[in-house]
């Protein structure tokens, strides 16, 4: 029999990507797959729904907003009692080629040392644009990068390689890297813990894989955006988070402090003159909180999957 595996699903009142992410989940190939949603107390009605459409499909209700990271770990702990040896941590905003958890396995089967494996990820509205062919981080600045991102699909990422890291919207993780590294750090609750993961991860000996085998496409903008532009739940967190991995990953420079301050100043004198005072102010309170120390979650989050 294959290897088991667990794909997880977090949702937070996004019922309608939900559904079509889980259509798209019938047709995978893979023989011995399981899907879990994890529900993180959506007022949308999104269990109800969900269970009625696809009764066979587990549902996890958290009770309360955990975020990202303590979504995906209450479904890892799930999946890894139910003696899981891979599991699939998807964004509910995509959908698969058939064959996409077959290229994933059989890629984390070449080695012993993998620890997370990739595929290629597209635009759902331009089905032909790379969005990721995986990530790099670039240290001196903490900034996660996507390669490819952009790109038609012309054979420039048609080679499996090692990567940097994988952005956590489709990542294939072993077992034994869950049971040796740890799981999500819950302190982000959204952004950057995807880069910490990674660290960690690789500074264990596990190494983490793009395979173009493995193809997925992504609604992008459905995640963060608010009509295309960045919301204030993202620019808080990402303000915030990026600090802190920095703290812990990277030197907090002189000029990254004065980077900092200048965005603060920079965003008050826009919220004075009445310039995107949300935008502004998530900024403020994400270098704000930074600084005083205070993690989790902060802000209501909008009508959106995190």
């Amino acid at each position: 029999m294959k290897p088991s595996v667990f794909a997880i699903v977090v949702n937070y009142n996004g019922v309608s990507d939900t559904l079509e992410c889980l259509e798209s989940l019938q047709d995978i190939t893979y023989t011995n797959f399981h899907v879990l949603v994890v529900d993180n107390a959506s007022s949308d009605k999104s269990v109800q729904i969900i269970k009625g459409k696809y009764p066979d499909v587990g549902v996890l209700e958290t009770g309360s907003n955990l975020g990202y990271g303590g979504g995906n770990n209450k479904g890892i702990e799930h999946a890894l009692e139910c003696d899981a040896q891979f599991v699939l941590i998807l964004n509910n905003d995509m959908v698969f080629e058939p064959s996409m958890v077959d290229a994933l396995v059989a890629t984390a089967l070449e080695s012993p040392a993998t620890g997370m494996v990739c595929g290629k990820v597209f635009y759902f509205d331009r089905p032909d644009i790379i969005w990721s062919a995986g990530s790099a981080i670039d240290m001196r600045t903490g900034g996660p990068k996507l390669i490819g991102n952009g790109e038609t699909d012309n054979g420039t990422h048609h080679q499996a390689r090692q990567v940097d890291m994988i952005d956590g919207c489709l990542l294939l993780v072993t077992r034994q890297l869950c049971d040796k590294v740890g799981l999500i750090d819950t302190t982000y609750f959204a952004y950057y813990e995807d880069v910490d993961w990674a660290i960690r991860s690789t500074r264990a000996g596990f190494k983490i894989i793009y395979t173009p085998e493995a193809r997925a496409w992504h609604k992008v903008s459905a995640s963060g955006t608010v009509n295309g532009e960045r919301s204030p739940f993202q620019l808080y967190y990402h303000m915030r988070n990026h600090l802190l991995f920095l703290s812990r990953y990277s030197s907090i420079t002189l000029g990254k402090h004065f980077e900092m301050f200048a965005t603060v100043v920079f965003g008050l004198l826009k919220t004075a003159c009445g310039y995107e005072p949300a935008l502004s102010r998530a900024r403020y309170r994400g270098i704000l909180d930074y600084y005083r120390g205070r993690f989790g979650y902060r802000v209501p989050p909008p009508n959106r999957n995190q």
